[in-house]
Parts: structure tokens; C-alpha cells; sequence
């Protein structure tokens, strides 16, 4: 039975993977033209220019209630949230107090935003997302349909809101890895909600497990074991977020300067040598935001 609904699960997310990918591609992504110019004012022809994604726009967030409180472990537990994620909650249960939060935010260049709690009776793309794998698959925020139609059907209407807790326990049925289960279920719903268009971030509720919890999403439910070893559902996240949804390009410009990209909206640097190749690389920041109608002008700065 439980094999039965495990594929049943498996056949309904792998069916849906192709719209899903290709909902990130329209909602996440925005085309750019740029036209490269020396200190002149002159288009730059046939450079090699690299396209550096930086940070992302959208809130990949994760709360940490645990930070500054574990002594000499805590190194690894703030690495595990810079290396991956760019926000951080503030509301009091799931961080420490919003002073250490914020000094830590801004010390590593993350965002803090308070996220509102929302209760069970108001549509699913407001509320939290908790799911315990060894209670069933065939749940409401675990079938993707159902899942997919809450987000884009009459519910879903509004201004983008931000997902103020995702959880799922890393224990599964009998005979099933939990770990192994957890990441699985965590890619899927990630891209899911990633290539929403009411969505404008995620948050996970808690970086590592909670070994003191008497609830068990809440006792498994994090990215990382209660030692802080990684699971496999925080590597595979991270290579979501900084690899797969991270833009990354090695262009040319034509015969005008100009060259043409799709990114995911966010930070950017475009590395551009000096025009004789040698002596200097330029890191110039741009910020992509919205589809551009004209070509945005990037100039290389006087040697």
C-alpha cells in the first residue's frame, strides 16, 4: 500500500514537472538587453562579457531560533543560513530577538522581514505548509494538483504574499528513507511555489531539528540533523537556489555592443575587461527587475 501511494505521488508531481519548469522560466525570469560602452561613450564590439548573479530578489528565507545560542557551534549553524538563504524572520518564535537578528542580517548582507502568521481559514498560499510524510502523501499540501489550483484559481488572486512557514518531517512510512523522502517532497513544492506569481517568497520554518519537541514535524523538521549535519534536503535546496535558479552567462557583444539575456530577477555584477584583455577586470552592479524596452547602457569605467 504504501509503494502504491508512494508512486501514485511520484507519477502526479513527475506529470506536472514540465508546466512547473515552465512557470519559473516565465514568472521567475525577465528578459534583459544590454549595450556596452568604454569611457567614451562608445559601443564596445565583440567583448566577452561574463553575467553574474549575485542574490536573488525573491525571499528564499529560514527561521533560526536557535542563533547566537549554541555556543561553539554556532559557526556551523550561521553558515548553513548564509550559504544558502538571503532572509530571515523576525517574529519572535522562530528567531531571537529582533535586535540579534537584524545585527546578524545586516552583517551578512541578509534580509529581515516580520512575516505574518496567518490562521486555518483563509486561502493556502497564506497559511503555513506542515506536512509529516509518515501520515501520507495524498495530503492537501502535498498533492500537487490540489496545491497548484489553490495558488492559481480564485483563491489565489491578490498581491504577491511571502509563504510564512514550510515544513516536512524527514521520517516517512515503514521501509521508506526519511531523509531521502523529505528532500524529495521539499524539491517539489520549492518548485512549485517558486514559479508562482502571487508568491514573493518562502519560508522555511526551521533550520534544524528540534530535538525537544513533542511534535513531530516540528522534531524532524529541519534542514539540519540536531548535531547540525546537513541532510540531504538542505543540499539539494542549496543547489536549487544558488545553481539551478542562479543566472550564470558568458556572452559577446555584436557588432553594436549589444547582447541579450533572460535572467532570474536579482543583483547582478557583469565582469568586463579592459578593452586591451589584460590589464583590468570591472565588476559594474546592475540590479534586474522587470522586462526592459530599451537597451540599459553599462559603461566601463576610465583606467
Amino acid at each position: 500500500r504504501t509503494a502504491d501511494t508512494l508512486a501514485r505521488y511520484r507519477a502526479e508531481w513527475s506529470a506536472l514537472r514540465p508546466k512547473l519548469d515552465a512557470d519559473i522560466e516565465a514568472n521567475r525570469k525577465v528578459s534583459c538587453e544590454l549595450e556596452i560602452r568604454d569611457a567614451a561613450g562608445k559601443p564596445v564590439p565583440n567583448a566577452k562579457i561574463a553575467i553574474r548573479q549575485k542574490r536573488h530578489a525573491f525571499g528564499f528565507g529560514c527561521g533560526a531560533p536557535s542563533l547566537g545560542g549554541l555556543g561553539e557551534r554556532d559557526a556551523a549553524y550561521e553558515a548553513a543560513l548564509v550559504e544558502t538563504f538571503n532572509l530571515l524572520p523576525t517574529s519572535s518564535d522562530r528567531c531571537p530577538p529582533t535586535d540579534r537578528t537584524v545585527a546578524f542580517c545586516r552583517d551578512n548582507r541578509l534580509r529581515a522581514e516580520e512575516q505574518e502568521l496567518r490562521s486555518e481559514d483563509v486561502s493556502l498560499r497564506h497559511r503555513c505548509i506542515s506536512a509529516n510524510p509518515r501520515e501520507g502523501l495524498g495530503k492537501e499540501c502535498l498533492a500537487a494538483r490540489e496545491l497548484l489550483a489553490s495558488f492559481d484559481g480564485p483563491d489565489g488572486a491578490g498581491e504577491p504574499t511571502c509563504i510564512p512557514e514550510v515544513t516536512v518531517a524527514s521520517i516517512g512510512p515503514a521501509g521508506l528513507d526519511g531523509e531521502a523522502l523529505q528532500a524529495e517532497i521539499v524539491e517539489n513544492l520549492y518548485r512549485l511555489l517558486f514559479g508562482r506569481r502571487n508568491v514573493k517568497g518562502i519560508i522555511w520554518k526551521s533550520l534544524s531539528d528540534g530535538a525537544a519537541s513533542k511534535n513531530e514535524v516540528d522534531r524532524f523538521g529541519g534542514l539540519l540533523r540536531d548535531d547540525l549535519t546537513r541532510k540531504p534536503a538542505y543540499g539539494l535546496l542549496q543547489k536549487l537556489i544558488k545553481e539551478t535558479w542562479m543566472t550564470s552567462l558568458n556572452l559577446e557583444t555584436d557588432e553594436d555592443g549589444r547582447l541579450s539575456f533572460r535572467g532570474f530577477r536579482g543583483d547582478y555584477e557583469i565582469e568586463i575587461p579592459d578593452l586591451d584583455g589584460i590589464r583590468k577586470l570591472h565588476c559594474i552592479p546592475f540590479t534586474l527587475s522587470t522586462d526592459r524596452s530599451k537597451p540599459a547602457v553599462v559603461t566601463i569605467p576610465r583606467p
